[in-house]
């Protein structure tokens, strides 16, 4: 076989090759992917639509009913463990003295000291809210003072001629509750309606006012409320 020949059947081999690659029965593994690649979006009907946004709000009713069976049972316990004295029996509820107790058809008030710290427990079975208050960092022996912030407003109030605390959110004014914890401590607090806003949003215009029996303001504070977060 001369040059020629060689080379022209040299090219008749090439394109019997890549005939014969072009025109192959494809692997398993090909058809696979193709058949993924090919596979069509599946539709999501209005009606599709709707019917989830209902299951999801009956989960969420099913959801508020569960929590709120569960608040209810432990706030009935709670009645029974405070008003049989055995607070100090909880195994999970750690303090060093119980400086206070109180519970009602509507609420429970613990007020504790663990360490240098003081806590006050609330439960609220009208709101079928929890709050822990911590009273870290506030002087003790002050005349008035106030920390928290969001829902929960709260402190020591010292001075005798206060008769009454006010946490004004936008003109909206929540009285405070008083609890005397013993002749040498009274403590103050108030929960409010709190919604969050977004960081775009104007803020709270907020005040903490403290006030003797004829309404004279003894103390006075003005603040913006949070935003974000």
């Amino acid at each position: 076989m001369d040059k020629k020949q060689l080379i022209s059947f040299g090219a008749v081999v090439v394109v019997i090759l890549f005939i014969s690659v072009m025109f192959r029965e494809p692997a398993q593994s090909e058809l696979a992917e193709n058949d993924e690649a090919e596979d069509p979006v599946p539709e999501f009907s209005p009606i599709d639509y709707i019917n989830l946004e209902g299951e999801n709000r009956e989960l969420k009713r099913e959801l508020e009913v569960r929590e709120n069976e569960f608040f209810d049972m432990n706030f009935a316990l709670m009645e029974v463990i405070i008003d049989g004295g055995l607070v100090d029996q909880l195994e999970y509820f750690e303090f060093d003295e119980l400086l206070f107790t109180k519970v009602t058809d509507e609420e429970y008030i613990l007020f504790f000291q663990w360490s240098t710290e003081y806590y006050l427990l609330l439960a609220d079975k009208e709101t079928k809210s929890y709050h822990r208050l911590y009273f870290s960092f506030l002087d003790t022996d002050e005349a008035f003072n106030w920390t928290g912030g969001n829902e929960t407003y709260y402190g020591f109030v010292n001075d005798p001629e206060i008769e009454s605390v006010q946490v004004i959110q936008n003109g909206e004014v929540y009285e405070g509750k008083f609890i005397t914890v013993n002749d040498d401590m009274r403590i103050w607090f108030s929960v409010i309606d709190f919604e969050r806003k977004s960081i775009n949003d104007e803020p709270d215009e907020m005040e903490v006012k403290a006030l003797d029996k004829d309404g004279n303001i003894l103390w006075h504070e003005e603040f913006d409320g949070p935003l974000g977060g």
